[in-house]
């Protein structure tokens, strides 16, 4: 029974993280920072507007349009990974584009701000089951990992606050660059450990491992030779083990007729060993 059970759950886990055709990803074709748009703007104050254009075949060309007082005036940038805006002022809305993929970022012009002297305050949660978005070369993009998972937050100090969207914000555990895994539909940011063999096709990031560490979030200031950190605070992540892996570990998608066709296909199971029994 206990087998039956075993491969009637790695056979749904099997089915439901597989992904399909619909769910394949585009191109990553480029990104531009800081991201904006029309219904919500950036915002980087006037000393300091710095634009990053990412591109996967070469440097982009920019371009800048810059709204004041009812008036327009669009000027070429050139080429580059990253670009400041000058002549600006608290006021202007500038509409940035990056000839690569056709990307674009809006950006609100907020008043000169003194540099950051303080990132601000970290604070971690407990530790809990959670389904992680790695990285899978199946086609998918991602699928996910059964993990154990401590979420944290940071809230900015204020000298930091009109630098929001500037920030770089790096996470370091144990004295090493965390590289965040995060779901673009999951606003929380996590630390996390594997509680399941990663399939081979899971290629990507695998977490930390089980026991105690110490995270510190360390960020720069897009464009400038400034760094501030957050206080460093401890935690651990332990897995929950085999009795609670098989449900930790469904994905997101694991909804309507899929979900019904797994639970049925379990209950025969057990009816009929029942009826197998009493004869």
């Amino acid at each position: 029974m206990k087998m039956k059970n075993a491969m009637g759950c790695l056979l749904a886990l099997g089915l439901l993280a597989a992904p399909s055709e619909a769910e394949a990803c585009s191109p990553i074709c480029g990104s531009i920072f800081p991201a904006g748009t029309d219904a919500a703007p950036a915002h980087l104050p006037a000393n300091g507007v710095f634009v990053d254009s990412f591109s996967g075949t070469s440097s982009s060309e920019i371009t800048v349009v810059r709204l004041r007082g009812g008036e327009t005036e669009t000027r070429s940038l050139g080429t580059g990974s990253r670009v400041q805006i000058t002549d600006v002022v608290a006021g202007d809305r500038l509409t940035v584009s990056a000839s690569a993929c056709g990307l674009m970022t809006v950006i609100d012009v907020t008043p000169e701000a003194p540099v950051p002297t303080a990132l601000g305050v970290l604070y971690i949660e407990a530790s809990r089951p959670v389904p992680v978005a790695v990285w899978d070369n199946r086609g998918g993009c991602t699928s996910d990992l059964g993990s154990t998972a401590a979420p944290f937050t940071l809230t900015l100090d204020p000298s930091a606050e009109p630098w929001a969207d500037a920030l770089i914000q790096a996470p370091v555990v144990d004295g090493t660059p965390w590289y965040e895994t995060r779901d673009a539909s999951v606003a929380e940011r996590f630390v996390f450990t594997a509680c399941e063999e990663p399939l081979p096709s899971q290629n990507g990031l695998q977490g930390v491992g089980e026991g105690d560490h110490r995270l510190r979030i360390d960020a720069s200031v897009r464009g400038m030779d400034v760094m501030v950190s957050s206080n460093e605070e401890a935690f651990s992540l332990t897995c929950m083990g085999a009795s609670s892996s098989c449900s930790a570990a469904m994905p997101r998608r694991l909804e309507g007729g899929l979900f019904a066709m797994a639970f049925a296909a379990l209950a025969m199971v057990a009816v009929r060993t029942r009826s197998t029994r009493r004869r």
